[in-house]
């Protein structure tokens, strides 16, 4: 029981908690505490927080995880949606959630014209520097961002990564007023990727990501979108019509998309709008 509460209580501190204060809050001894972390640090299922002061979760649990949410609902129901879509592109598809400070891709269904990629799942991913992480990043509260800002920060994958916190900032904005998200060679120099998400009333549960190598055009991105959306509402449509045994949609991630900017009106509905002021005249 003693694990499994180490465990969880390192969960809820996604950004890292003192030995000290773990033992406080697990009401073990400080030795005892200091042994099993011990252990865990050698095994990976823990390691320290970028600042040395605290514990986080280690990439072995999190594969660990990875394993488990392969078997939850989220995949199962996206995976025809993935495969469809692998189909009518030809290029790799991915679905990835978010793990922490961190992106991860839980499936992968390869396109049958694309090269492939190696991507590994369950790795962890930046969340400022990959499409899926972007993608996140925009659909959340800013506190996500402050906690990457404050504990990652923004380091160079490539001379392409945005390492500007402003910067960053503008294009999460683009991405939420455009409804998809891009990294061109920003994590990986020379791979393109575009992500959009996967929404369960009102929140982003995963994201689809298509990833080649080069750096297609404009003129590609509309080509892939309508697509990619279509696959995205299909996956939220299925995780609605399935819903936990509570009756909530199922949810890997805890943010919300926001609210899309108001738009001006156009010629066509100016026209309309002086017409029923004209006859209410």
């Amino acid at each position: 029981m003693r694990t499994a509460s180490l465990l969880a209580a390192l969960v809820d501190q996604p950004q890292g908690i003192t030995a000290a204060a773990l033992a406080q809050r697990l009401d073990i001894p400080k030795s005892t505490l200091s042994l099993i972390l011990r252990h865990f640090l050698e095994l990976g299922i823990v390691e320290r927080a970028h600042d040395r002061a605290g514990i986080v979760i280690g990439p072995e649990l999190v594969k660990l995880a990875f394993r488990i949410v392969s078997n939850l609902q989220v995949p199962r129901v996206a995976r025809p949606h993935l495969e469809w879509l692998a189909r009518e592109t030809h290029e790799n598809v991915y679905l990835g959630v978010q793990n922490g400070l961190k992106a991860i891709y839980i499936d992968r269904v390869d396109g049958t014209e694309s090269v492939r990629v190696n991507v590994e799942l369950g790795a962890p991913r930046p969340l400022h520097a990959t499409a899926i992480g972007k993608l996140i990043l925009a659909c959340s509260p800013p506190s996500l961002l402050d906690a990457v800002l404050r504990i990652d920060g923004l380091p160079a994958m490539t001379p392409h990564t945005i390492t500007d916190p402003t910067r960053l900032r503008r294009e999460l904005e683009e991405v939420r007023r455009r409804g998809f998200s891009t990294s061109d060679g920003e994590n990986i120099d020379g791979l393109y990727a575009i992500a959009v998400p996967v929404i369960v009333r009102g929140r982003i549960v995963a994201g689809i990501c298509i990833s080649v190598p080069g750096s297609p055009g404009l003129q590609t991105r509309p080509r892939w979108a309508p697509k990619m959306l279509k696959a995205a509402q299909r996956i939220s449509r299925d995780l609605t019509a399935h819903p936990q045994p509570d009756g909530s949609a199922p949810s890997p991630g805890d943010f919300r998309p926001a609210r899309p900017r108001a738009t001006t009106r156009g010629p066509a509905r100016r026209r309309a709008s002086a017409r029923s002021e004209s006859r209410r005249g």
